[in-house]
């Protein structure tokens, strides 16, 4: 039996405003693989902020780039930087 692929020609979802700007405030801090985010899953009010669910293509910055599909959790504090709280490798 053979590995799951990748579809080659997945797109980037276009994310709501304020879950945009969590994404691409965490993302262009991260070094070693890019994220493209194909599908926001889901948002949680907490006591100190929202929490927000993505996933993801991740691309990492390797001599033969490696893709694979990603569960990225990020939580944006009501005042403060955003930050990663989980990444989860789901292909």
């Amino acid at each position: 039996m053979s590995e799951w692929t990748l579809y080659p020609d997945m797109k980037a979802v276009e994310l709501p405003h304020k879950a945009g700007e969590v994404f691409k405030e965490v993302t262009n801090k991260i070094r070693g693989a890019t994220y493209m985010p194909v599908l926001l899953c889901a948002r949680r009010e907490v006591s100190d902020g929202t929490n927000y669910m993505f996933y993801c293509k991740q691309t990492l910055a390797t001599f033969d780039p490696d893709g694979h599909l990603i569960q990225m959790v990020i939580h944006k504090p009501n005042a403060g930087e955003a930050v990663v709280v989980g990444i989860k490798r789901l292909l």
